[in-house]
C-alpha cells in the first residue's frame, strides 16, 4: 500500500520496483528471524 503513492510520484511501473520490494522483504525477514533466535 505504501508503494502506490510512490508509483504515482515517480511514474514507475509496479514491475520496475518489484525486485527492490522483494529484496527489502527478504532482508527484513532475515533481521526478524535473527532477532527471534537471539532472544
Amino acid at each position: 500500500f505504501w508503494a502506490l503513492p510512490l508509483l504515482g510520484i515517480t511514474k514507475l511501473k509496479a514491475r520496475e520496483i518489484l525486485p527492490y520490494t522483494i529484496m527489502l522483504m527478504l532482508i527484513g525477514c532475515l533481521v526478524y528471524l535473527i532477532g527471534l533466535f537471539l532472544i
